[in-house]
């Protein structure tokens, strides 16, 4: 499992990336994390103040992988530095502007923002779940997104 090291260089089996910040591309920025590309199948979420969404989003991971009702509508964490201030997960692409959102999602996605979703594999998936679970309902429930 690749580890995160707060240098910012980033330990994964089989080789070492070692960048500076400014040297990876910005994908996003939101109220809590930052999201840079660390690679075409990865991005870094660096957190800039202290509200552990990136060990909550990671500790989900673990909890959830397995089950493949909740897993499967989630983007995959990888791995978290030891201080939970940059977080790794599978890179999903944005969505398309013309891509139909579903008329239903499991009860346990809360958050019908847009930009929270994006496709990995050709897959609909949620890659900001850190204030988004409170509880693991795979009920489907109509939603009215935002």
């Amino acid at each position: 499992m690749p580890v995160i090291n707060r240098d910012s260089s980033i330990s994964i089996p089989g080789g070492e990336v070692s960048l500076p910040y400014s040297w990876l591309l910005l994908l996003a920025k939101g109220s809590t994390r930052t999201v840079y590309v660390a690679s075409d199948r990865e991005v870094v979420k660096i957190e800039s103040v202290g509200t552990f969404n990136n060990v909550l989003e990671y500790t989900l991971w673990q909890d959830l992988q397995y089950c493949p009702e909740v897993a499967d509508w989630l983007a995959p964490c990888i791995g978290i530095s030891p201080d939970g201030s940059m977080l790794m997960q599978r890179r999903a692409e944005p969505l398309p502007e013309d891509y139909k959102l579903p008329e239903y999602l499991p009860e346990f996605l809360t958050d019908t923002r847009r930009d929270n979703y994006g496709l990995l594999d050709g897959r609909f998936v949620c890659v900001d779940y850190a204030g988004l679970i409170r509880h693991a309902c795979t009920a489907l429930r109509k939603v009215e997104w935002k």
